[in-house]
């Protein structure tokens, strides 16, 4: 199983390792486990195996400050291999400039156009 949380710039590692913390009985209060309570979470999905799917809805507010978020795998052990960035940024053109391997990348030079 695998789920997808979002959390605060800086919070992956801490979140992660709370997460570990978790038995799969440690539910938060929307029923989802390994999920750590704790303000650094966004949104979360709930744990998903092969084949089902679900929506993630990242509320404006959560995301207002500009920084580099994270996505993250919580279920046990993933959080250090199952990760990836999420920029927020008011000026790609700006943020691509002053992180010029951000730009190499296919997703970030596809969105460059």
């Amino acid at each position: 199983p695998h789920n997808l949380v979002v959390v605060k710039p800086g919070t992956r590692e801490k979140v992660g390792i709370a997460a570990l913390a978790l038995t799969p009985d440690d539910r938060d209060t929307r029923g989802r486990a390994f999920v750590p309570e704790t303000g650094d979470v966004v949104a979360a999905t709930k744990l998903l195996e092969s084949g089902q799917s679900e929506s993630l809805r990242i509320p404006a507010n959560a995301t207002r400050t500009e920084g580099v978020y994270e996505y993250v795998c919580t279920f046990p052990g993933h959080w250090l291999v199952m990760w990836g960035q999420l920029v927020v940024t008011k000026d790609v053109d700006a943020y691509l400039k002053a992180n010029p391997i951000a730009a190499t990348t296919p997703v970030a030079a596809a969105h460059n156009h």
